[in-house]
């Protein structure tokens, strides 16, 4: 649940443990931590497999306590209610699912005739940080390279202290990246 774990430990969103055995998060992401991971488990024996002691070994690291211990404050909730997720879908873009209820969207490029490879080399060029996605029934997985979307989160700019208003903003710098994108694959396709 890593892209989820800050809404989940904010209360923003609801959490997976009652129905999962085994949850694992980073804690750089929207937890706002230090890079690393952790993995949650129930105590009681999994398929009569006592896994603690194993578990306890691979992360070792007060940086995680600190983390987590942000992600109970008023703070960290304050925080995780402003970030959401780019609104590109205004721009008129095609959105897998038609939407997000976080901070996470996957924006189909299929309909436009590009990849999510180009349209995330353009932006990064232009300092903005997405990353390539396949989305469904996407015949890219055939060349994993060319991606027919681009995943867009909001946690990095929310760290910034980015308004609403800037998240905004920077849905119109995407937008403009996708149209580079566009006339730079009409000018020289393939």
């Amino acid at each position: 649940m890593a892209h989820i774990s800050g809404l989940v430990a904010a209360s923003v969103v609801a959490d997976l443990f009652e129905y999962c055995e085994f949850v694992t998060t980073t804690t750089h992401k929207s937890l706002r931590g230090a890079r690393g991971g952790v993995i949650f488990f129930r105590k009681d024996r999994v398929l009569g497999v006592d896994l603690e002691s194993a578990i306890n070994n691979v992360f070792p690291s007060l940086k995680v306590a600190v983390c987590l211990k942000f992600a109970e404050s008023p703070e960290f909730k304050a925080y995780q209610n402003k970030s959401s997720c780019c609104r590109i879908d205004r721009l008129g873009y095609s959105l897998v699912l038609g939407g997000s209820d976080n901070h996470l969207v996957l924006v189909d490029l299929r309909p436009l005739g590009l990849d999510g490879d180009r349209v995330e080399k353009i932006l990064d060029m232009a300092s903005i940080t997405l990353n390539k996605n396949s989305v469904p029934d996407d015949v890219s997985t055939l060349v994993p390279t060319l991606p027919g979307g681009i995943h867009i989160d909001s946690p990095a700019m929310t760290a910034q202290g980015f308004s609403k208003n800037e998240i905004e903003a920077t849905a119109e710098f995407i937008h403009e990246g996708i149209q580079i994108t566009l006339e730079a694959n009409e000018s020289a396709p393939g």
